[in-house]
């Protein structure tokens, strides 16, 4: 188990600098929901899990609500790749961000013709971004 949850965090390419650090509450946080308590400074192999809707943040009770509080550790996404996988120019979810106010803008890039992302946000006249465009209403999946 142990090697697969060391391969999985090398495939989703966890590399926030709070990941796998020991934080202030003695825990190291390896993924969004997961953490293995700190001893000495080290973390421990024994990988635990938060329970149901709640995220590590490394803080004194280690897990919180996610509606309250944002994980330290969150996989970062090559923009570029997931515009490739796509393929094609267009406005995407990022869901990453589970408020909606921002999202991926898939174009092609003029000097090399290839797909490439940046997350941009939804301005604050129409701060929800539903699946397609910005929009005034926020959609019934966003927090």
């Amino acid at each position: 188990m142990w090697v697969r949850l060391i391969i999985t965090l090398v495939l989703v390419q966890y590399l926030n600098g709070e990941c796998d650090v020991c934080q202030v509450g003695r825990a190291a946080c390896h993924s969004e929901n997961t953490y293995s308590i700190c001893v000495n400074g080290k973390a421990s192999n024994k990988v635990i899990t938060c329970p149901t809707n709640y995220v590590c943040t490394g803080e004194k009770y280690i897990c919180y609500p996610e509606s309250h509080y944002d994980p330290i550790c969150k996989p970062v996404v090559d923009l570029d790749a997931y515009c490739t996988a796509t393929g094609k120019p267009d406005n995407y979810v990022n869901k990453d961000d589970p408020t909606c106010k921002t999202f991926i803008y898939c174009f092609k890039n003029g000097a090399t013709g290839l797909l490439q992302g940046e997350i941009y946000e939804c301005s604050t006249k129409k701060p929800y971004f539903n699946g397609t465009g910005c929009d005034s209403v926020k959609p019934d999946f966003c927090t």
